[in-house]
C-alpha cells in the first residue's frame, strides 16, 4: 500500500510518501503531482523517509511525471534510504534533481 500526504511550510509544499513505490504507487504519485501542477504548486519537497522501496518497473512513470514537473517547478528529494536512492539515481532526471539527506536541509535550500 502506498499513500501520499502533504503539508505546507511557508511557501513550500512537502509531499510525504509512505510504503512501496510500485506500479500502483507510481500511478497514484502521478495523479497527485498532476493535481499539484494544475494548482500551480511550484515549490516542492518530496520526503521519502517512509518509502521502503522503489520498484525499477515503476521508474518510467516516475520519470515522465518528474521530467515535466522539473521544467516548471523547484523540486527537491530528501530522506531517501540507500536502497531507494540507488533506484532513483538511475532515473534520467536525477542530474537535474536536488537531493538532500534531511527535510530540514531541503527546506533551507529554498
Amino acid at each position: 500500500m502506498f499513500s501520499i500526504t502533504r503539508r505546507e511550510e511557508e511557501t513550500i509544499t512537502i509531499v510525504m510518501m509512505t510504503g512501496t513505490l510500485d506500479q500502483a504507487g507510481s500511478k497514484d504519485l502521478t495523479v497527485y503531482v498532476q493535481e499539484l501542477k494544475n494548482n500551480h504548486v511550484d515549490r516542492l519537497v518530496f520526503n521519502f523517509s517512509q518509502v521502503n522501496s522503489v520498484m525499477y518497473t515503476s521508474l518510467q512513470e516516475i520519470v515522465t511525471t518528474f521530467r515535466d514537473l522539473l521544467l516548471r517547478s523547484k523540486v527537491a528529494f530528501c530522506a531517501m534510504s540507500p536502497n531507494v536512492h540507488k533506484v532513483i539515481k538511475t532515473a534520467p532526471f536525477y542530474s537535474k534533481l536536488k537531493v538532500f539527506e534531511t527535510e530540514a536541509e531541503a527546506l533551507e535550500d529554498f
